[in-house]
């Protein structure tokens, strides 16, 4: 199945973003992540929420990863989803094209996040995580099985640490 422009855009980042991110903690991986988002969500003409570090050590943290990753500040805080990208429009019209979501290495937390991902009436939906494959399989089912998703684009990127090193990239559109 092809990925389109955003997503291979998405892809194209995160490969990058491999050997820079193995010198880093879990906590840098989320910073990262989030610059890397805000970076991708501006040059697809998006404002960007993600969180934002609010003491003054956490910020020159974020900005120093920020400039190594080669990533933006995201336009405002953390809203309903880790990433969310937006257009504004005329008065009273905005426009979502991506809600993201990651989650290191807990299955019940990768549960709680993706089914946020469900509720969110937008074409790209990102998770991001490393918990497995098999999670996979179980958020296809429960895609299935939410009704009021149809034609929505999912992109899995799991992240397979210890000896493989690398991002696995899966995409499922809603039946």
């Amino acid at each position: 199945m092809p990925y389109d422009k955003i997503e291979q855009g998405i892809i194209d980042a995160l490969n990058a973003f491999f050997p820079i991110a193995m010198q880093l903690s879990s906590s840098e991986w989320t910073i990262s992540i989030r610059a890397i988002f805000s970076k991708l969500g501006h040059e697809n003409k998006c404002k960007v929420a993600a969180k934002r570090p609010t003491k003054d050590l956490a910020r020159q943290r974020f900005e120093k990863i920020r400039q190594l990753v080669k990533g933006d500040n995201p336009d405002h805080t953390e809203w309903l989803y880790d990433i969310l990208w937006w257009h504004e429009g005329p008065p009273d019209h905005m426009k979502v094209p991506l809600v993201a979501e990651s989650e290191w290495g807990n299955r019940n937390a990768f549960k709680f996040d993706f089914q946020k991902l469900l509720l969110a009436k937008v074409e790209h939906k990102v998770m991001i995580f490393e918990c497995g494959d098999g999670v996979i399989t179980w958020a296809k089912e429960q895609i299935k099985q939410f009704k009021d998703t149809q034609g929505e684009r999912y992109l899995f990127c799991s992240w397979h640490g210890k000896g493989v090193d690398k991002f696995k990239y899966e995409l499922f559109i809603a039946p």
